[in-house]
């Protein structure tokens, strides 16, 4: 005599698309996040930071590597005179150049980067931003490049550090890279 098992789907009906469905569920929860894992990563982008010398005559060969760099721009920003606003205690020191608009920024102190935030017709149209950090505690309120809508023709970003800055510091730093904003680092440290 031969004894035959009931099927599955006898013995409990309902399971059988119970248990399609939740596996439908788990693979379609599953893509979703994965989706968003990797978008989240693709719109995260590091900040990459570049150290110079700061010696004009080294620059063309320190950043022959970066992509999309036009060299000469960012070595007459850096190097050269420009209507430059001088920042510092949270307010405009003073304005060179005239009446030219102001294509260079100079930030003396970490605590006046809230200038950076209000509109300001004068520095809307700043290409180069130059921060001076003092020492390691400057790095510990980081700066989401993102908020720098106010000064919309942006190039570059120099950081001078008066201490012994690492790349990695910096990066931590600057939240949010911005494309086609490129960031300089140079160190000098008084004797």
């Amino acid at each position: 005599m031969k004894t035959t098992l009931p099927k599955r789907n006898e013995l409990f009906p309902a399971m059988g698309a119970q248990f399609i469905k939740g596996t439908k569920f788990l693979f379609f929860s599953m893509l979703t996040s994965f989706c968003m894992l990797i978008s989240w990563t693709l719109t995260a982008q590091e900040t990459q930071v570049i150290k110079i010398s700061g010696d004009k005559d080294k620059f063309a060969e320190e950043v022959s590597n970066v992509q999309e760099l036009d060299v000469d721009i960012a070595s007459d920003l850096i190097f050269n005179l420009q209507p430059t606003a001088y920042i510092e205690n949270g307010s405009i020191l003073k304005i060179t150049g005239g009446n030219r608009p102001v294509t260079k920024m100079i930030v003396n102190d970490i605590h006046s980067l809230g200038i950076l935030n209000q509109k300001n017709e004068k520095l809307q149209k700043t290409e180069l931003l130059v921060l001076k950090l003092s020492n390691y505690s400057d790095l510990a309120q980081p700066i989401d490049l993102s908020e720098l809508e106010n000064i919309n023709r942006l190039k570059c970003i120099f950081l001078q550090c008066s201490f012994d800055c690492q790349q990695e510091d910096l990066q931590s730093f600057l939240l949010e890279a911005l494309p086609g904003i490129k960031v300089f680092y140079s160190v000098s440290t008084p004797l």
